[in-house]
């Protein structure tokens, strides 16, 4: 693979832009599906939360971090992409997550040191989801996007961290089995239980807008056809399907984007009913009247 000299001044575009979707189909051919949701896991059930590109998952998930610090079964799997399996196992992507301006609100800026804090108000600004959605406004137009995409990136590099230096409390959690999925939206308040074939419709819905920047669009068709599978579109549905096979699917919206205290009552009402069901399992020892003392 060959690669523009601009990109070695901007790693981020060269991952994101062109790395990432090529990760994105070689995981299907192996078997896998690299879904676009955060991911979250308590005692080994893995909870996904889903939306569309900027809504607000990172800040989600990282307001339940920071409050949950106390909780020792509750494990960080993944902020933006998840690795997922027929079988529902979910396995973290290595990726730091990216500030933007509504994430700067949920995190501890004394983690950081003076020097990020100080640049930070300006790199997640223009890296916000006003400055994505100028840009993908820009793709649409006969301007060499992804050349000005790696200029920007290049003079001001997008602000991303790993979640221990954010939430140095947060554990992480190798994988999990996939227990339920939250699409959350930014919209009038409303919980509501989604239908298995609508909730697979949304989640691919999500998936495919994570890949929508240049030069996405150029090089699509030679990624996802495999000499051994032909299109592994249709793969990558079946592996998602398989995956949320009997996992409920809940549809959170908020006005105020305050999804997270909703969120953590879904995973603890998991965490009751798992608690519930371990004790009615549990069979008391009774004593052999033989053996009682007389």
């Amino acid at each position: 693979m060959l690669a523009s000299p601009l990109l070695r001044w901007s790693p981020h575009v060269l991952y994101t832009n062109l790395a990432e979707p090529i990760l994105r189909w070689t995981l299907v051919e192996k078997g896998y599906a690299l879904i676009h949701g955060a991911c979250l896991a308590v005692d080994g059930r893995a909870h996904l939360i889903t939306a569309r590109t900027d809504t607000g998952k990172t800040t989600t998930l990282l307001q339940i971090l920071s409050r949950q610090s106390h909780n020792a079964a509750l494990g960080f799997i993944a902020d933006d992409l998840t690795i997922v399996s027929p079988d529902g196992r979910v396995r973290p992507y290595p990726k730091p997550l990216t500030i933007s301006a509504h994430t700067v609100r949920a995190i501890n800026a004394d983690c950081l040191a003076w020097h990020e804090r100080l640049f930070l108000p300006l790199q997640s600004r223009i890296h916000s989801r006003n400055g994505r959605r100028f840009a993908h406004w820009l793709a649409h137009t006969q301007l060499p996007m992804a050349t000005i995409n790696a200029y920007v990136q290049c003079l001001v590099p997008p602000p991303k961290y790993f979640v221990e230096q954010l939430v140095p409390s947060a554990r992480l959690a190798g994988e999990a089995q996939l227990t339920e999925m939250i699409v959350i939206e930014r919209a009038e308040d409303l919980d509501v239980r989604v239908p298995p074939d609508e909730a697979l419709e949304i989640l691919m819905r999500n998936c495919a807008d994570a890949y929508g920047f240049p030069p996405y669009a150029a090089i699509e068709t030679f990624l996802y056809q495999s000499h051994t599978q032909g299109d592994l579109n249709a793969v990558e549905r079946e592996i998602v399907e398989s995956a949320l096979r009997g996992v409920p699917t809940t549809l959170v919206r908020r006005r105020s984007g305050d999804w997270w205290p909703q969120v953590l009552a879904h995973m603890d009402e998991f965490s009751k009913v798992e608690t519930k069901t371990a004790m009615k399992q549990v069979v008391p020892v009774v004593q052999p009247a033989s053996s009682a003392v007389a």
